[in-house]
């Protein structure tokens, strides 16, 4: 991850904008000759060209290294969870999102393969059909 923190952070906006799209996306799914046509076309999504880090960017990784609520996840008893983590996430590690999803009595855990960090993008329609289905268990659940 420091690797790839250093990339995306120093080099031209080109390999700034290559280093941000492997943090974001699988293994394989970024193709040299048309990164910077992907990258072009996720610049709305995240509001800013990908070759630029928002300032708080960095911040935000230091507060998730700081944090840690493990010990209160069990207080959540009752309430619907689901949690989903991408197999090639650098930042949000799947065994992270399981711990979370352990910690959490009676959550549901998924981990979508050939994804990273950036996988409401990539798999919107998978991830879309998730909270779906957890939003109506969870209705059901509410009127039962």
């Amino acid at each position: 991850m420091l690797w790839l923190g250093l990339r995306s952070s120093v080099g031209t906006r080109r390999m700034r904008r290559r280093a941000f799209l492997e943090i974001v996306m699988p293994p394989g799914a970024v193709v040299a000759s048309e990164a910077e046509g992907l990258a072009a076309r996720l610049e709305p999504l995240f509001g800013h060209d990908l070759a630029d880090q928002p300032p708080v960017a960095m911040r935000q990784l230091r507060a998730l290294r700081a944090y840690d609520a493990s010990t209160r996840l069990g207080r959540l008893a009752g309430v619907p969870t689901l949690v989903v983590s991408a197999t090639h996430d650098p930042i949000a590690l799947p065994r992270f999102g399981r711990a979370l999803a352990d910690g959490v009595p009676g959550a549901r855990f998924v981990e979508v393969r050939d994804a990273s960090h950036g996988v409401t993008i990539q798999h919107a329609e998978q991830i879309n059909a998730l909270l779906r289905e957890h939003l109506t268990r969870a209705e059901a659940l509410r009127h039962s």
